[in-house]
């Protein structure tokens, strides 16, 4: 939630996530040193989220969200 936020009050965080989703290699060195944080520290929540469906521990709802988003 705290990433989506950031995305939602930060134009140029937005431009920078979805630019660097189309296509990273068009990013500028500047832009690539903060977007690839991003999607290291996304993944990172994606990987957590799942260990916790492994576990039986929070919401497999969520995790089916989680699951599309990536898909997408």
């Amino acid at each position: 939630m705290s990433f989506n936020s950031l995305l939602i009050q930060d134009a140029e965080v937005a431009r920078i996530w979805w630019d660097g989703l189309e296509d990273r290699d068009s990013l500028s060195e500047s832009d690539r040193r903060r977007f690839d944080p991003m999607i290291q520290l996304h993944f990172q929540t994606i990987h957590q989220e799942f260990e916790f469906i492994q576990e039986n521990v929070g919401s497999a709802r969520m995790w089916e969200q989680q699951e599309r988003s990536m898909r997408w």
